[in-house]
């Protein structure tokens, strides 16, 4: 189900753990956060937020990438990215409002996601270091903010 529209640089193999992640959470039942490759990341989390964290960072360090998403799911559910990819899985079929540079798949990211939480993740993308474009600003302009500031902490994050 990973689809080059939606995977951009450095998350190949982030966004097909989401498949797994999912799994392991219907199958034994797991919350996200309480899945072993987010536990090992422990670590990570103050190293990876010592500094605002740049793109070339997210992309060199997959555990700390899946995290930008899990905290997502932790927060929203699985809901929104089932809705996420159905109607991603729609517009490629029928090459609707499809992304074409790297940047624009990250931006399809934050646009579609705010969409359908009605919050701006933009903040929160940044926070873990991903560049969105100013050209999302007038949509995204519609929702709140959303970021977890709060959450670099390991044990708010793993709470």
């Amino acid at each position: 189900m990973q689809r080059d529209e939606w995977t951009f640089d450095g998350s190949t193999e982030v966004t097909v753990n989401l498949f797994s992640m999912h799994a392991f959470h219907l199958l034994v039942g797991k919350k996200v956060p309480n899945q072993k490759w987010l536990l090992d990341q422990r670590a990570s989390f103050k190293k990876f937020f010592s500094k605002q964290p740049t793109y070339h960072d997210w992309q060199n360090d997959y555990g700390m990438a899946l995290a930008t998403f899990a905290q997502l799911i932790k927060h929203f559910g699985w809901q929104p990215m089932y809705k996420f990819m159905k109607e991603y899985e729609a517009d490629i079929r029928n090459q609707n409002d499809l992304p074409h540079s790297n940047q624009e798949k990250i931006d399809q990211w934050v646009l579609r996601y705010s969409r359908i939480l009605k919050r701006n993740i933009k903040p929160q993308f940044q926070m873990f270091g991903l560049p969105v474009s100013e050209r999302c600003d007038h949509e995204l302009a519609l929702y709140q903010s959303w970021i977890v500031e709060g959450e670099k902490n390991p044990d708010k994050f793993f709470n």
